[in-house]
């Protein structure tokens, strides 16, 4: 989101408006609403992320001031997985703003072809759905120094990501290659973590959350990266370590398969003993320069910044 606001202030006057809702919080409620009525009383379009309540209530206001309205997705805002409890459509009240956001916005900016799928299911008007795929800047996300025997994944370490992003497999999978280090970076958000720790192998570290800096040392670090989830909308982080030439050990679930191709190596998702093996291979495997040439090919900022303008362009016309 920081990175589609920066874009957006380099060809269109922004006005940013910060959102907080709640019972509790009465108001700071209020005064949300007067700070969007504000804005899209100032703005010739809305830019929201994800078909959510925020997305609802700055669209109807939006309609409200006749103005027109841009809403990227990607995520549970377009993806259901009753299986999981995954998704803002098993939810009536939430499915409710969903399907508002989603029908009554002017532009939907899906980021990847899963999504774009997702979110043609909830419209009758195809012609509003423009893919515009997420973007890595490959000059901060860039290989340095030799290697490590290093496997690492990123995701918050929450109950519901132990299964959803293969938290749990992963560090599984790491009693089967006691010699590699393993590591898991991610804040801790709830009792997961203690989960985890009580299963994990001696070669698994936890990091909690890192700041960017100390991120991309890991990627640099590592010879491959994990993402062995039930679903991913885009995968940054997977693309993000693959352009720091981590080889990536995955599932064929959701849009990795786009992000990833034929760089690397691909696993049954929630197979434990499948996924040790794929990282095995993976560490003998020459794919890191494959895997980061296919992000500098498919995955720019650039990229990003000329398709979001163009989408931008044509809603404001």
């Amino acid at each position: 989101m920081q990175w589609d606001l920066d874009l957006l202030k380099e060809e269109f006057d922004v006005k940013l408006v910060k959102v907080c809702y709640g019972k509790r919080i009465l108001k700071r409620t209020l005064m949300t609403h007067l700070s969007l009525i504000s804005g899209v009383a100032w703005a010739d379009v809305v830019f929201c992320w994800f078909a959510n309540y925020e997305a609802f209530a700055a669209i109807a206001v939006s309609q409200l001031f006749n103005k027109k309205t841009t809403v990227a997705v990607g995520g549970q805002d377009v993806t259901t997985i009753p299986e999981l409890e995954y998704g803002l459509a098993l939810r009536r009240r939430l499915h409710f703003y969903q399907k508002f956001a989603l029908s009554r916005a002017t532009k939907v900016l899906p980021d990847s072809r899963d999504a774009e799928r997702g979110a043609l299911g909830f419209l009758s008007d195809t012609a509003k759905v423009t893919l515009v795929y997420l973007g890595v800047d490959s000059e901060k996300f860039h290989p340095l120094g030799s290697k490590k025997n290093m496997v690492i994944t990123a995701g918050e370490v929450t109950r519901s990501n132990l299964k959803r992003k293969g938290l749990e497999t992963f560090v599984k999978s790491a009693a089967y290659l006691p010699d590699v280090e393993f590591v898991l970076i991610g804040r801790f958000l709830d009792n997961a973590i203690d989960y985890l720790r009580s299963i994990a192998p001696e070669n698994v570290r936890f990091t909690g959350f890192l700041a960017e800096s100390e991120l991309i040392k890991r990627y640099q670090q590592a010879k491959v990266y994990v993402q062995v989830s039930a679903h991913e909308a885009f995968g940054v982080a997977l693309a993000e370590a693959m352009a720091c030439e981590c080889v990536p050990v995955v599932t064929n679930k959701g849009a990795i398969p786009e992000v990833v191709g034929e760089t690397g190596v691909y696993v049954p998702f929630g197979d434990t003993v499948a996924t040790a093996e794929g990282i095995k291979r993976a560490l003998e495997s020459t794919n890191g320069k494959m895997a980061r040439k296919r992000v500098k090919e498919m995955f720019t900022l650039d990229k990003r910044r000329r398709e979001l303008l163009k989408a931008m362009n044509d809603v404001s016309c």
